[in-house]
């Protein structure tokens, strides 16, 4: 497992060395930091033959993927990810939808997209090439699952 955290980095450099992991392990981004507080943030990062699985804590930032990161990075590739803990946001195709714990959202790399985190938001995400189902699927996992929702509780029992 590979593990990217800023708790090493002096505080100056934190943010600088946060944008370079995002784009060195995932795909070229615009991170922006979101108010003045200390900065920290960590990725748990593990490969597994075409799929990358990983755990992201951050501070508050917003996160823009557009057509320029894009064209340095086009990589066909679709995240699923899991927001854990903390609020956040998420926007692609114009339409902007609040997350919360529980909810589960599908970003599609080749399209400009947009992520607000507020403080210390936690996630769980994994990264695959694009397959023909992916398409078919891309318009029913494009809005999230409401965390209201009982479809959208990770780990709830039936009672």
């Amino acid at each position: 497992m590979q593990v990217f955290s800023t708790n090493e980095v002096a505080e100056r450099e934190r943010f600088a060395y946060w944008r370079d992991v995002l784009t060195q392990h995932f795909i070229h981004l615009r991170p922006e930091p979101v108010g003045r507080e200390s900065f920290s943030s960590e990725i748990r990062a593990r490969a597994l033959g075409d799929h990358s699985f990983s755990q992201v804590s951050a501070g508050g930032q917003r996160v823009h993927r557009t057509r320029r990161e894009i064209a340095r990075s086009p990589h066909d590739l679709v995240f699923i990810n899991l927001q854990v803990r903390g609020l956040g946001s998420y926007r692609q195709g114009g339409d902007e939808t609040a997350l919360r714990p529980g909810d589960l959202y599908l970003i599609d790399a080749v399209e400009p997209f947009e992520l607000g985190c507020a403080e210390r938001p936690a996630a769980l995400g994994t990264g695959h090439g694009r397959r023909p189902h992916v398409d078919d699927a891309r318009a029913a996992l494009l809005q999230p699952v409401d965390a209201g929702d009982r479809r959208g509780r990770v780990g709830e029992r039936e009672h």
